[in-house]
């Protein structure tokens, strides 16, 4: 059970027992490291004067924070009070962007249910190259399942998913993409 948040001098101390750095920053900046970190108990207490459709200055979410941290509890009740799983940051990436490059399979289950696996950040990569990049082969499966016509989208420097799983060399990866029709050049 998660110990009752007393104020925010005790949220402070907790989150850096966690590694984070709390310094002077607002609220909503820790809400988001409770977000990923899966701290709930921190959540709600901040939860109570900020928003939850909070964003960072790169206009994240606190559901791009739980998808990084792959906390799926968090992202189900998040989802539930009404963030957007399709909400874009300054880079046009949504939280299954963050949810496919860290390999949290369950994660990328529900953020992939409201669709966006065609979304291009502005470099012009999908959340299949962000999987393929880090060599998350059950994710670029996922992805492909769902949305077979992502597996050519080339980004800005003509590089397919299947061109980072070989640069990287995720040979496994680079053959389950090939399956799904990848190429290197789209």
């Amino acid at each position: 059970m998660d110990e009752v948040i007393k104020d925010r001098l005790h949220a402070e101390q907790i989150l850096k027992r966690h590694g984070v750095q709390v310094g002077a920053k607002a609220a909503g900046e820790l809400m988001m490291h409770s977000a990923r970190l899966g701290l709930r108990n921190i959540l709600e207490f901040f939860g109570r004067t900020v928003q939850v459709d909070y964003k960072n200055k790169f206009h994240d979410t606190l559901l791009h924070y739980a998808a990084r941290g792959g906390n799926i509890d968090i992202v189900r009740q998040l989802i539930e009070l009404g963030v957007s799983p399709l909400a874009r940051n300054l880079f046009n990436e949504t939280p299954l962007f963050y949810a496919a490059e860290e390999g949290h399979v369950d994660v990328v289950e529900v953020l992939s249910e409201y669709g966006g696996i065609d979304y291009q950040d502005k470099f012009g990569d999908t959340a299949l190259h962000f999987a393929a990049r880090e060599g998350n082969e059950a994710i670029c499966v996922i992805l492909l399942r769902k949305a077979r016509n992502v597996v050519n989208i080339a980004n800005d420097n003509n590089q397919t998913a299947l061109s980072y799983a070989l640069e990287q060399g995720y040979l496994d990866v680079a053959k389950t993409i090939e399956r799904y029709g990848g190429r290197v050049n789209a």
